[in-house]
């Protein structure tokens, strides 16, 4: 139709591609400065920047309980449980691009699995101080996701409390959804306090699926 219409009768505008993608957002510059991480391998993994720094940030959370489970299984003569944990190590650093570290933990289980604790003892400690040094490394992604949430509204003790009663009430169904759901929700507050560290404990046993440890959580 246009080709009938006199040219100053046309008004063109810009249309944006339907293909058109937004920018990703980009690294922090000390990640590209960390040289126990593949920046790149890390995005690739985790399918964006936003859900590769999402992963990291559960990576530095999580270093410490790694590291104090490996240790004490460990410690005890629990080379079974010992193992389970290295492994689940050693896929949370391959997911983030820590690919070394990943190796090592993995040549660690495949001992454990085989009961050689020769190999274990002359790997462990090495390993979990490497986890802990890239956890430090990775900690100003923490501090600065705790600044952000000093710009988000406050929630009542009460509303905390109702929230809380009904997470205890979808894990006892097992209903992660449901628990997602509501965590999400209360992202969106600034939470102090007592309440603070429950968040933190709902969140990790929701990320390990360990539902007894959410009904474990007074409220």
């Amino acid at each position: 139709m246009l080709k009938y219409l006199p040219e100053e009768k046309i008004e063109r505008k810009n249309v944006p591609s339907e293909t058109e993608e937004e920018p990703e957002e980009k690294l922090p510059d000390f990640l590209l400065q960390i040289k126990e991480v593949d920046t790149e391998i890390g995005v690739g993994n985790n399918g964006g920047t936003g859900a590769y720094l999402d992963t990291l940030k559960i990576f530095a959370k999580r270093a410490g309980q790694y590291v104090g489970e490996i240790t004490g299984f460990y410690a005890a003569g629990d080379i079974k449980n010992a193992t389970i944990k290295i492994h689940a190590l050693k896929s949370s650093a391959r997911i983030i691009g820590a690919a070394d570290i990943g190796e090592l933990a993995q040549k660690l289980e495949d001992a454990g699995k085989a009961g050689d604790r020769k190999v274990l003892e002359q790997g462990l400690s090495g390993l979990l101080e490497r986890t802990m040094h890239l956890a430090e490394e990775l900690s100003p992604l923490l501090t600065e996701e705790e600044e952000s949430a000093d710009d988000k509204p406050e929630i009542s003790e009460a509303e905390l409390r109702e929230t809380f009663l009904q997470i205890r009430e979808y894990a006892e169904n097992y209903d992660n959804t449901g628990i997602e759901d509501l965590m999400e929700m209360l992202s969106e507050y600034r939470i102090e306090g007592e309440w603070k560290e429950k968040f933190r404990i709902v969140r990790q046993a929701l990320e390990d699926y360990d539902y007894g440890a959410i009904l474990k959580v007074e409220v």
